[in-house]
């Protein structure tokens, strides 16, 4: 287990060390969580095994924590601790590369370990992950499941100065249970995402939702900035082979569904070509009750449609040019 004094992500975070026995405590529940040997790990089923995700896993929570039904998972919001889980549409060794400890780097991210694991018969890999997130370092464990020409994602964030957290979302982590059965049921991802570039802005990775890319300022799901902006990157299947002619009746289709049931004033549409993709480019704002940004643009190429959706509630006219040069920046994942 590191040990760790300062970490730099940013901006430079001094970490508290606690007290010994909780040190201890959590030294017992890691000390061989990143060796470089296979770990076999086998799990059971139990009663008190939940299922907070839209993928067929079990979690058992731990005590002393109330968990809310969020969108990807749960979370329980007063202790800051929440899980997440998704199915990406990458193979698992893929999917590795894109966790290499420099690809973190580049979004922000600190691999502060790793261990390869023989889980319930399917290869997998645990992660432990630090990332700067305003006056704070978000801790994530983070598992990697092999289910053939896709994975499994689950993700576990907490204070990483809370060693108790720490050590209890490991636990809940470690509690994780699914069979062979489990993963051969059909669930629906998105394909291989594109990139967008977030150096020298403000944002942030703050996870795979869905197997979609999402962004926030601080680098968290839900975000807690007072804005509350974020951009969601996906890509979806063309199959109906979508013709210029159509895109922009597509596109008012496509932002109706941001913000359901609320009206929207359109401010702008525009076409344009990123990275040789054509397609159109929406603003608005909603009309109904607290005033949203919602910036919408759509790329298509005769396999895929490129979505990126960025939201925000307060400083438009700054988020509007943010998410306009995150847009920009997309490049396919070829």
């Amino acid at each position: 287990m590191t040990k760790t004094t300062s970490i730099t992500f940013r901006k430079t975070v001094t970490i508290t060390i606690v007290s010994l026995l909780v040190s201890l405590l959590v030294l017992l529940s890691t000390q061989c969580a990143f060796c470089d040997e296979v770990k076999e790990i086998k799990t059971i089923k139990t009663e008190k095994h939940q299922k907070f995700f839209n993928i067929p896993m079990f979690v058992l929570p731990v005590p002393g924590f109330s968990f809310e039904k969020t969108n990807f998972g749960c979370a329980d919001k007063a202790k800051k601790v929440t899980l997440e889980a998704s199915q990406l549409r990458l193979p698992y060794e893929t999917l590795l590369e894109e966790f290499s400890k420099e690809n973190l780097k580049k979004e922000g991210l600190e691999l502060k370990g790793h261990t390869n694991l023989l889980w319930n018969g399917s290869n997998a890999m645990l992660l432990k992950i630090f990332q700067t997130s305003k006056n704070i370092v978000l801790g994530k464990w983070v598992l990697i499941v092999d289910c053939g020409e896709k994975s499994w994602m689950l993700s576990a964030s907490y204070d990483s100065k809370n060693q108790l957290h720490a050590a209890s979302t490991l636990k809940m982590i470690k509690s994780v249970y699914w069979d062979d059965d489990n993963k051969k049921e059909k669930i629906v991802a998105s394909d291989p995402i594109g990139k967008i570039c977030t150096e020298k802005t403000d944002m942030k990775f703050a996870g795979l939702a869905q197997g979609a890319l999402v962004y926030t300022k601080d680098g968290q799901l839900p975000t807690g900035t007072p804005d509350g902006s974020l951009l969601v990157v996906s890509n979806s299947k063309n199959s109906n082979k979508i013709t210029p002619n159509k895109y922009l009746p597509y596109a008012k289709e496509k932002i109706k569904t941001i913000e359901p049931g609320k009206k929207l004033d359109i401010i702008s549409e525009n076409d344009v070509t990123i990275d040789g993709l054509p397609g159109v480019e929406i603003v608005a704002n909603t009309k109904d009750g607290e005033e949203r940004l919602i910036f919408l643009t759509i790329l298509f190429d005769n396999k895929n449609i490129h979505t990126i959706v960025g939201i925000a509630k307060k400083n438009t006219a700054e988020n509007l040019e943010l998410f306009h040069s995150l847009c920009s920046s997309y490049k396919q994942d070829v």
